[in-house]
């Protein structure tokens, strides 16, 4: 299911239904002219219960929002973020994601290390990681290609 969110009139809680999507495996959302009645549909986004790839692209949040969480997506193993505001993945606690495949690019704010990710996806086989170049090299990695299965191969 791909859903792309424009400049049109959104209803309170039009994407609070998701969930009774069950048999759903693939979300795509992308966002486009993003006003304060955006940011406030997809914040009540509830996610179907067996996703496995989720695609977000251009979401307007500096962090993560509620929805997106380990505990909320249990059998997620594709993560990709592509442009946006995000400034920060942490929003989960103590749970570690499952993911196998991440990829974030595009997120001119986002600031991340290396180390930091495998703490939050230590179960990660492709990481793909590509940010601005603006940030501090010194704190902040600015692009990671990692394959693990890669990696193995060349042992």
């Amino acid at each position: 299911l791909s859903i792309r969110i424009g400049n049109e009139a959104l209803a309170e809680g039009e994407f609070s239904n998701l969930e009774n999507f069950e048999a759903l495996e693939i979300l795509i959302i992308s966002c486009g002219a993003v006003t304060e009645v955006t940011k406030d549909a997809l914040k009540t986004i509830s996610v179907p219960p067996k996703l496995k790839k989720l695609d977000l692209w251009c979401i307007p949040f500096e962090d993560m929002p509620n929805w997106l969480k380990p505990g909320v997506l249990q059998y997620l193993e594709k993560l990709y973020i592509t442009g946006g505001e995000l400034k920060s993945l942490k929003n989960q606690g103590e749970q570690t994601w499952k993911v196998k495949i991440l990829r974030l690019k595009y997120l001119k704010n986002l600031k991340i290390n290396e180390q930091e990710l495998q703490t939050m996806f230590p179960e990660v086989e492709y990481l793909e990681v590509k940010c601005n170049k603006e940030i501090d090299r010194d704190e902040y990695d600015l692009d990671i290609t990692r394959n693990k299965r890669q990696h193995e191969k060349q042992l």
